[in-house]
C-alpha cells in the first residue's frame, strides 16, 4: 500500500512537472509569434491609411472565413427531440454519446424559452 502511494506521488509530481514545462514552453512560443507579427505589422503597415484599413480588411476575412469554410462541412442528421416539459432533449438508442453531447450542448432548452416564449407571443399580437 506504502509503495501504491510513493507510486502515485512521483507519477503525480512527473505530471506536474512536465505540465510546467508544456506551459512555460507554449507562453514562450506565444510571446516570440507575438514579436514576429509586430515586427511584420510595423513594415507592412507604414502609413495612415493602412493602419485605418487594417481592422476592416480583418473584419471581411475572419466575417468570410466563418461563413464560407462551414459549407465544406455536412451537418450531422439526429433524431433527437426535445419534448416539451424536458429540460434534456431525447434522442433513440444506439445514437452515439458524442453526437447527444453536441445536441445537449447545442440546444439548452433553458436559455431558448424565453426568447422563444417571447417569439409566441409576438406573432399573437401581429395579428
Amino acid at each position: 500500500m506504502l509503495d501504491v502511494r510513493r507510486r502515485c506521488a512521483t507519477m503525480s509530481s512527473t505530471l506536474t512537472r512536465a505540465s510546467l514545462v508544456r506551459s512555460f514552453a507554449r507562453s514562450l512560443f506565444r510571446q516570440v509569434l507575438n514579436l514576429r507579427v509586430t515586427r511584420l505589422r510595423g513594415r507592412l503597415l507604414k502609413t495612415k491609411r493602412a493602419r485605418l484599413l487594417e481592422p476592416c480588411v480583418l473584419i471581411v476575412v475572419f466575417t468570410t472565413l466563418g461563413t464560407i469554410l462551414p459549407l465544406f462541412f455536412p451537418c450531422l442528421p439526429t433524431q433527437c427531440v426535445i419534448i416539451q416539459g424536458e429540460s434534456k432533449p431525447v434522442c433513440p438508442e444506439g445514437t452515439p454519446p458524442r453526437i447527444q453531447r453536441w445536441v445537449l450542448t447545442s440546444t439548452d432548452v433553458r436559455s431558448h424559452a424565453p426568447t422563444l416564449s417571447l417569439a409566441l407571443r409576438a406573432t399573437r399580437y401581429a395579428r
